[in-house]
């Protein structure tokens, strides 16, 4: 789902083949039910997040560092303990 939309935005505005990149990105605006204009905010914003996380990764791994069990981190904040109702 999300190749086909970024081939979408990259046929509107890199390749410039905005006739057949708009009247594709209307009908996917019609089947979600928003507008061409938010739904090309919504696909930047994904890919944007896209490129942060896997920029993340790629710091992580570079920078490998101590790593802590779910296990310790939940008994640090007192979430290891069931709750009182």
């Amino acid at each position: 789902m999300m190749v086909s939309c970024r081939a979408l935005i990259l046929d509107h505005v890199v390749r410039g083949n905005s006739s057949v990149a708009d009247s594709r990105l209307q009908a996917r605006a019609r089947r979600e039910r928003t507008s061409v204009g938010r739904l090309v905010k919504r696909l930047i914003a994904d890919g944007l997040q896209e490129v942060d996380d896997y920029e993340a990764i790629k710091a992580f791994r570079r920078h490998r560092g101590r790593t802590v069990a779910l296990a310790d981190v939940k008994k640090r904040l007192g979430l290891d303990r069931p709750l009182g109702l």
